[in-house]
C-alpha cells in the first residue's frame, strides 16, 4: 500500500466519522497488564479504548516483552480506527510497528457474529460476544499478505468467577500459514484489578511473534 493510497484510506474513515449506524454511548476503557511466563519472560502491556457516540472507536496497544536469557527486549505498537456500517458489519483500519521491523498498515471488515441469525442465538445463551476481522496488508513480507482474527469474549463461564476473552488469528503467508492463539481466564478481584491466566499457542517460530509452541503466563490486570 502506498503512502499516497494509505493517506487517502485515513482521511475517507475520519469523514467517515460523522455517519453513526444507530445511537451509542461514548465509552473509555484504559488497562495496565503485567504477567510472567513459564518461558522466564515479562511483559507490561498498555492499553487504550474509546467509542465515541456514534460507534467510531480506537484501540491503541502497546505491548513489551523482556527475555532475560536473550537479552532482548520485544516491542509492539498497534493502533485501530473503526466504525460500524450497520450492527453486523464495519471498516477497520490498523497499523503496527515492531520494534524489529518496518510498519504495517492493514485495511479490513469487521463481522459482528452476534447479530448473524445463525449465530446469535447461540451466543446469546453461552453469554458470549465475537467477532471476525479481514485484514489485508501492506507487507506481505512479514507476516503474510492478508489475516483473520477471531475474538470471542465469554463472561461466568459453566457459572464460574471467571471471564475468558481470546484470540484465534490466522495468517496467509508464502512460505506456510501461521497460526496463532491466545486466552485469558480472568479472575476479578477489585473492580480496579484483576489476576489471569494466559495460553498462548504459536504455530511456528517467528521473529515478530515468539517462540513456537504453547506457553502459560501468570498476569495482574488493572483497570482505569
Amino acid at each position: 500500500m502506498s503512502g499516497a493510497l494509505r493517506t487517502r484510506l485515513w482521511a475517507l474513515a475520519l469523514l467517515g466519522c460523522g455517519f453513526s449506524a444507530g445511537a451509542v454511548e461514548p465509552l473509555t476503557i484504559s488497562r495496565l497488564q503485567l504477567r510472567a511466563s513459564e518461558a522466564d519472560t515479562y511483559s507490561f502491556t498498555e492499553s487504550l479504548y474509546h467509542r465515541f457516540e456514534g460507534g467510531t472507536y480506537f484501540l491503541q496497544i502497546y505491548d513489551n516483552e523482556k527475555d532475560p536469557q536473550a537479552d532482548s527486549d520485544h516491542e509492539r505498537f498497534e493502533f485501530f480506527l473503526g466504525k460500524p456500517l450497520d450492527e453486523r458489519v464495519g471498516w477497520v483500519l490498523r497499523e503496527q510497528k515492531w520494534s524489529s521491523a518496518q510498519p504495517i498498515s492493514s485495511v479490513g471488515v469487521q463481522l459482528e457474529l452476534g447479530k448473524l441469525p445463525f449465530t446469535a442465538d447461540l451466543l446469546r445463551r453461552m453469554n458470549a460476544g465475537s467477532f471476525v476481522q479481514v485484514f489485508a496488508k501492506n507487507r506481505s513480507e512479514l507476516l503474510g499478505n492478508w489475516e483473520v482474527l477471531h475474538y470471542y469474549q465469554l463472561k461466568t463461564p459453566l457459572g464460574l468467577p471467571l471471564e475468558i476473552r481470546g484470540n484465534n488469528i490466522y495468517y496467509h503467508r508464502q512460505e506456510g500459514d501461521l497460526w496463532n492463539l491466545w486466552l485469558d481466564a480472568i479472575h476479578p478481584v477489585h473492580r480496579h484489578w484483576d489476576l489471569y491466566l494466559r495460553w498462548n499457542y504459536l504455530s511456528e517460530a517467528d521473529p515478530l511473534l515468539g517462540r513456537e509452541g504453547n506457553t502459560t503466563s501468570l498476569g495482574v490486570r488493572f483497570n482505569f
